[in-house]
């Protein structure tokens, strides 16, 4: 019976083609690294991880894109997210991991193609949907930038940043009405918002 629930919880971790690694070594290997992510030993967390790594574990390559990012090291964490996407492609957490790194190495095009990835699994998906937003109005592409914070604000319409954004984009579009309204959402949100009382007072 133990060895049974052995060998699913290896299947679970993607390790069932491998002989040398037993659960009980994964498990204190991942609560030693935790416990060193605690302390922002992010170096320790890592080789905790590395002393168990295997190639085709996806929550192994996870943590490893995770530590790496806190750790600043982006190319090494777009290398792991990109394993953990490849072994679970519809996993947006995996997605949304990779697309950090992708902003801290200032992949733009990446970032695009990846946010429309996760929201054609999860158009809803209100991260995906903000920070292409973000990126359109950057990038001066105001309507497309308004269609996706549009959809942020159908479920979080009291969303600070989504609000204070929307305005933005609202002011670039020359719809005075409908900026003042967005931001003043905000404002009631944090009436001590100096920006957002600079934005409402150029109105």
């Amino acid at each position: 019976m133990i060895k049974l629930l052995k060998i699913s919880l290896l299947v679970l971790f993607g390790l069932s083609q491998i002989q040398a690694q037993e659960y009980d070594v994964i498990l204190v290997a991942f609560n030693q690294s935790y416990e060193a992510e605690y302390f922002q030993n992010y170096t320790e967390a890592i080789q905790q991880m590395d002393k168990i790594y295997i190639s085709q574990s996806y929550e192994i390559n996870l943590r490893l894109g995770w530590l790496h990012y806190q750790n600043a090291s982006y190319t090494k964490s777009e290398s792991y997210y990109s394993k953990s996407v490849l072994l679970k492609p519809k996993s947006i957490e995996a997605k949304l991991g990779l697309a950090n790194a992708y902003g801290a190495l200032g992949s733009t095009d990446k970032l695009i193609i990846l946010y429309e990835d996760i929201l054609k699994l999860d158009s809803k998906n209100s991260t995906a949907n903000y920070r292409l937003a973000y990126i359109l109005h950057s990038q001066r592409q105001m309507t497309k930038a308004l269609e996706y914070i549009t959809k942020v604000l159908v479920n979080y319409p009291f969303d600070f940043d989504s609000n204070v954004l929307a305005g933005k984009i609202y002011i670039s579009l020359g719809d005075i009405t409908k900026a003042r309204e967005v931001l003043q959402t905000a404002q009631i949100y944090n009436p001590k918002s100096i920006e957002i009382s600079s934005l409402l007072k150029g109105l």
